[in-house]
């Protein structure tokens, strides 16, 4: 089983499911054109923000815990092959 994709995956569909929803809820109530949207460019940098700022959060949220969960295993030691043979 490869956790590294499964969870990678799972982020995936979970931030666009996060974003999709976020950005239904917001506009469902009223639409706002293009013109609007331009004249309110602090809201439309708050409202990215909002949006992809959680998925974001949750992305390195998960790097540092797979950093932490690394750092307690054991070191993966080289195989030794034919050449690599200490000399006695």
């Amino acid at each position: 089983m490869n956790w590294t994709k499964g969870l990678f995956r799972l982020w995936i569909a979970a931030s666009l499911l996060w974003m999709i929803s976020f950005l239904i809820d917001r506009f469902s109530d009223n639409m706002p054109s293009i013109v609007e949207l331009q004249q309110h460019s602090q809201s439309t940098t708050q409202l990215v923000a909002l949006v992809v700022g959680p998925p974001i959060a949750l992305l390195v949220l998960g790097f540092v815990i797979w950093w932490i969960i690394a750092g307690f295993r054991a070191p993966r030691r080289k195989r030794e092959g034919k050449g690599d043979r200490p000399y006695y």
